[in-house]
């Protein structure tokens, strides 16, 4: 498709974009410092906030950053195109596909490499099936429908950065033909008259475009967060932000470079005073709302000034990190995932944020002058290298990806029979019936999983996932009715709520304890993620005494959850039940399954293990207020940690079993659990345990 136009009227002040001498079409587009150092800050924000560097926690404001500059560039390219009427829509999807499909191309080859020679098949597999994905930019849609972003495996998950350039593709492919039908629609005049692009009328188009998405993502940020993140429909908005400040220039400018640059670093300033505050406030990427318009709104500013000379962005580094910034993007995530392999950010902080950092710029560098910028020359069957190169890097990274998956990753290199099953089994387990989950759901439509049992006694279990993954062995040996009252990802706390769209923690944990007071249970088991609510983990607030919801950090805290357990078990126990606590078994920090397949492979035997000192220290703040009830009547503490630990480590692999003892880095193998939860069996007996 090919549009043609002619220009004729007057010029009024908001035309004066889109109504000015057309270009020729082979004039090299401007080039603008500020949009090169925008681009800077955009990426930067976003690998700090990966490699969680202290006070860059809001970091990921960066991707909201760059939407809007892409979606400036986008309108510009295409309404200067549609003005001298030389837009074609295939000309611009492969330009487009020759600025993004090679840097990605060798990313994945490069990736499948590295995996052929130094990764287990399951990792090369993996590598291989998300590498598809990201090719045919549909991988926002796998990472939503596997459960999200913040609750994705960070060593398993090469490809889940690229959820981004999915949504930005998918944008490209639509947004001409709006900016087309925009152009053409009422624009036709009788008579033959020449007509022209008016800049009102495409605005006409793209304000409620805009408003309808941002009205949409902010209904899912509260009803569905995910979908808020990842789809194309709730991220619109922020490249038809851009698009708008295209026709909002304005000659208010002229002569005025003192207005450019406060504009420009008032930009710069709301950009990265927002990324500060959300990282103070521990704002959760996903859900975020309203506060999404900050940076937004920033980048606006900065992109409206068109400030050239800017002292922030025009340096010669930010220019340098601006020019590399798509391949910096591209690689800092799969060097990431490597230090997540041994939770070197976790445990080597220093060390890992400077491999993440130094290692993204240099192999950024690399991608750009190598892949990115060759010179332009024919290649394949007289093929000019806009075209070529862009199929070429698609068709070897398709190849090869297609290659490491039929050959189940290149099955025979390990050496160990078995052993890839490790993968394989934790992907299909199932510690928790789907149709008994309760996750996300409101207090009123929480519903218990039930274990019938012909028997006059019905045990309660309440908790988060820690109390859901225990179910295999009530299943298998429990003599007596179970009732499972969970909500995964809210530990019962009473008068605390988990501040993120979707949770209901504090009306959970309400009912929980409400239910445990009922006669027909004698005997309540009680387990959770502790750590998570009491500081390592979400965002928590605690309910003041006039019914509002304080958010607390630190020691406080810390305080107030052993203060609100304390009343929650003495009520119990005050009430003549017996209450049994399991306390936080250890926690490995990487996924186990991958970990003990990756070291099968590399050493010929597991060597990781959890450290119990590790573990007592973790712990060291809430262990004590479970031992303060040990000589209460009717309070029984009970633990794995003796079945797992044993001098001063705790196993992830059980030999015997040939099993993961966790399907991913807490979770306990459903078969494993099954077998070694012998520490309930007094509970569960026709009689109750005094």
């Amino acid at each position: 498709m090919r549009v043609a136009a002619n220009h004729a009227g007057s010029r009024t002040w908001w035309t004066t974009v889109v109504d000015q001498t057309p270009r020729a079409a082979t004039a090299a587009p401007e080039f603008r410092s500020d949009i090169s150092g925008l681009r800077a800050v955009s990426v930067a924000l976003v690998v700090l906030f990966h490699v969680r560097l202290r006070g860059a926690a809001g970091g990921f404001i960066g991707v909201d950053v760059f939407f809007v500059i892409s979606g400036f560039l986008m309108t510009k390219i295409i309404m200067e195109r549609l003005q001298a009427g030389t837009f074609s829509y295939w000309d611009f999807v492969r330009a487009r596909a020759a600025r993004i499909w090679p840097a990605l191309g060798a990313l994945i080859f490069g990736l499948l490499l590295v995996g052929a020679f130094l990764l287990p098949p399951s990792d090369l597999v993996q590598i291989a099936k998300q590498s598809v994905w990201a090719l045919l930019f549909w991988s926002n849609q796998i990472f939503l429908a596997h459960a999200g972003y913040a609750t994705q495996d960070a060593d398993g998950n090469w490809f889940l950065h690229t959820w981004s350039l999915a949504v930005e593709w998918q944008f490209y492919l639509v947004y001409p033909w709006v900016l087309v039908l925009a152009s053409r629609i009422g624009a036709g005049a009788p008579g033959g008259e020449a007509r022209r692009i008016g800049a009102l009328r495409v605005l006409c188009w793209l304000l409620p475009l805009l408003a309808v998405s941002f009205g949409y993502y902010l209904f899912e940020s509260t009803a569905h967060p995910d979908g808020a993140f990842f789809l194309l429909t709730a991220r619109a908005w922020e490249p038809l932000a851009g698009g708008i400040v295209y026709f909002a220039e304005t000659r208010w400018f002229d002569g005025r470079a003192r207005h450019r640059a406060l504009v420009s670093y008032a930009g710069i300033a709301m950009i990265v005073g927002s990324a500060l505050w959300f990282g103070y406030r521990h704002l959760d990427p996903v859900g975020l709302g309203w506060y999404s318009m900050l940076p937004v709104l920033g980048s606006m500013l900065v992109l409206w000034s068109s400030w050239s000379r800017s002292a922030v962005l025009g340096n010669a580094v930010m220019q340098a990190i601006g020019k590399w910034s798509y391949s910096i993007y591209l690689w800092h995530w799969p060097l990431v995932v490597l230090c997540a392999m041994d939770a070197v950010l976790d445990r080597r902080p220093l060390a890992g944020i400077t491999f993440v950092v130094v290692g993204s710029v240099v192999l950024g560098w690399a991608s750009y002058r190598f892949v990115e910028s060759r010179p332009r020359s024919r290649m394949l069957w007289g093929m000019r290298t806009a075209t070529a190169k862009p199929l070429l890097a698609f068709g070897i990274a398709g190849l090869a990806a297609g290659f490491a998956v039929a050959t189940g990753g290149l099955a025979f290199r390990m050496p160990h029979a078995g052993a890839a099953n490790l993968v394989e089994s934790a992907e299909e387990a199932q510690f928790f019936p789907l149709t008994c989950s309760n996750y996300q759901k409101p207090a009123s439509d929480v519903r218990p999983c039930k274990i019938e049992r012909n028997s006059h006694r019905t045990v309660l279990v309440i908790g988060d996932s820690f109390a859901e993954h225990l179910y295999p062995w009530f299943k298998d040996h429990s003599v007596v009715a179970v009732d499972f009252l969970t909500v995964a990802g809210c530990p019962p706390v009473p008068h605390f709520d988990r501040v993120q769209p979707g949770f209901h923690c504090m009306d959970y944990a309400r009912l929980a304890w409400a239910q445990a007071l009922l006669p027909r249970y004698d005997t309540i088991v009680i387990s959770g993620n502790w750590s998570m609510v009491g500081g390592v983990g979400p965002r928590y607030c605690h309910e003041d005494a006039a019914g509002g919801c304080k958010m607390v950090v630190g020691d406080e805290r810390r305080d107030l959850v052993l203060a609100e357990l304390r009343a929650a078990l003495r009520t119990l126990l005050d009430a003549g039940k017996t209450v049994v606590v399991l306390d936080v078994a250890p926690i490995a920090y990487v996924s186990v399954p991958q970990r003990i397949e990756r070291e099968l492979y590399w050493f010929g035997t597991p060597r990781f293990k959890n450290s119990l000192a590790s573990v007592i220290a973790e712990n060291a703040w809430i262990d004590p207020l479970f031992a303060s009830f040990k000589d209460v009547p009717g309070f029984h503490l009970v633990s794995l940690r003796p079945t797992l630990c044993h001098a001063s480590n705790c196993d992830v692999y059980d030999a015997q079993m040939k099993r993961a003892i966790y399907i991913d880095d807490r979770h306990f193998d459903p078969v494993w659990m099954a077998a070694h939860g012998g520490v309930f069996t007094p509970f569960v007996q026709p009689e109750r345990v005094p």
